[in-house]
């Protein structure tokens, strides 16, 4: 699941909605942040925030 967000700098926080849906979803699914950044970096563990144009690709 990719969860698009406005924020150029993600905090942790901007995970809770992923963490949550993630606990639900179960092992065999990925999660990722698409927000304006340069590159992909780990946010949370298990949650990454990637560049908006390379998650709608």
């Amino acid at each position: 699941m990719v969860d698009p967000a406005p924020p150029t700098t993600p905090l942790p926080g901007h995970a809770s909605g992923l963490q949550r849906w993630l606990r639900l979803a179960g092992r065999n699914v990925a999660a990722a942040l698409a927000c304006h950044v340069d590159g992909s970096t780990a946010l949370v563990p298990g949650i990454r925030a990637v560049p908006w144009h390379l998650a709608c690709t």
